[in-house]
């Protein structure tokens, strides 16, 4: 679930199993889509190192300039990379505890959503959905 709590009472689940991962615990997340497809993946993904990208995502990242906004971080798997390359990175995730495994990680993160970014976040000159994220845009 990457929506705090949509009224639904389930809180931060997204948030929560990061952290448990974080913390060393394995841990999964069921995605159920509006398609109808039902799967379950492994939080691993969320941490890897950059190398560990899938090709798709290393090919966007070669082009990265500037300062760098990355819509949807997660727990960081592009941002934390990417602050130690020296990028000047801000991950915004509408999961509170995403964002807060984020920084623990080394990246600079706030809750905001790509529709309601927080008023203070400044301008970028690269722009990220990578990690299937594209999904962020579509208004609901």
């Amino acid at each position: 679930m990457r929506d705090t709590d949509g009224g639904s009472g389930l809180g931060d689940a997204f948030g929560i199993a990061l952290r448990q991962h974080h913390e060393g615990r394995r841990s999964f997340e069921i995605v159920e889509r509006d398609d109808g497809l039902i799967g379950v993946n492994d939080l691993a993904p969320y941490f890897a190192d950059r190398a560990d990208w899938p090709a798709i995502d290393q090919r966007a990242a070669s082009g990265i300039t500037g300062r760098v906004l990355d819509l949807g971080c997660g727990a960081g798997r592009h941002a934390v990379p990417l602050t130690r390359d020296g990028f000047d990175v801000l991950g915004i995730d509408s999961s509170p505890g995403a964002v807060d495994v984020a920084r623990e990680r080394g990246t600079a993160a706030m809750v905001g959503r790509a529709d309601a970014l927080p008023d203070d976040v400044g301008g970028f000159d690269t722009i990220l959905l990578l990690g299937q994220n594209i999904g962020l845009l579509v208004r609901r």
